[in-house]
């Protein structure tokens, strides 16, 4: 038993101690709401949202709970590009690639 660590509690208990997020780690904020789908600022419905993004984002937000940082890299690259391919935005890089050929 570890005498010199007051947060180990596991090895006192049956009870699973909680994780402690690591030295330097964010744990977010947690007395700011989360943003809502159903209504925006005005009042009014926001569009239906793509169901493979919703799934992005919740993998994405259950992945930073969890301190997996490769995870959350990679999960947010990709709800980034299907959001910039379904606004039109235009990659440069590829566009100046082209112009090169």
């Amino acid at each position: 038993m570890d005498q010199g660590d007051p947060g180990n509690v596991a090895s006192e208990s049956n009870e699973i101690a909680p994780v402690q997020p690591g030295r330097g780690q964010s744990v977010g904020n947690p007395g700011v709401p989360k943003p809502t789908i159903e209504a925006s600022e005005h009042g009014e419905s926001a569009p239906a949202a793509d169901p493979v993004e919703l799934a992005l984002a919740v993998a994405l937000e259950r992945a930073s709970l969890a301190g997996q940082w490769s995870a959350v890299e990679v999960l947010a690259r990709e709800l980034e590009a299907r959001r910039k391919a379904r606004a039109g935005v235009v990659d440069l890089g590829q566009v100046r690639a082209k112009r090169r050929e």
